[in-house]
């Protein structure tokens, strides 16, 4: 497995991915409006507007399929992490959580924490990762969240 910046010709490909994940493990808590939010937010053009806006995105490959992705806003918060059910359990979330640190940390020696906003399924997960609860459930735009955080050292 490799860890590499997304590319324009994997965006495709990962948005499929991201789409199953989600139908699978996040869809059945959510309402329509929150299915049909977060559609939105993995279309092909919304993940390359984000690309080329600012987000650090990184896909892990396995035999040169993405297996998992990681994408991080404002440079200390995870707005995806998902990994392909094939692959779960076999450490990928955790590489690609701390190969992202490793790169923010590069890029601002202050970072002292990371935030996420956890889908229900996904909180023991983010536990697992050092994440704990830091406010009840939230729900915006039909999604429901955990916001959590990571201190870094």
């Amino acid at each position: 497995m490799i860890i590499e910046k997304l590319k324009i010709e994997d965006i495709e490909e990962t948005s499929k991915m991201l789409k199953e994940i989600f139908d699978e493990f996040v869809a059945p808590d959510y309402s329509q409006t929150g299915v049909d939010y977060f559609c939105e937010m993995i279309r092909n053009q919304s993940i390359s507007e984000r690309l080329f806006s600012g987000s650090i995105i990184y896909a892990a490959k396995s035999n040169d399929k993405i297996s998992g992705y990681i994408e991080i806003k404002d440079l200390n918060h995870i707005y995806l992490l998902f990994v392909k059910k094939e692959f779960h359990k076999k450490g990928i979330a955790k590489k690609l959580l701390d190969f992202s640190i490793n790169f923010l940390k590069r890029n601002n020696p202050k970072l002292n924490a990371i935030t996420v906003n956890s889908t229900p399924y996904s909180v023991k997960i983010y536990e697992r990762l050092g994440f704990n609860k830091i406010a009840d459930m939230q729900l915006k735009n039909g999604i429901l969240s955990y916001p959590m955080r990571r201190i870094i050292e």
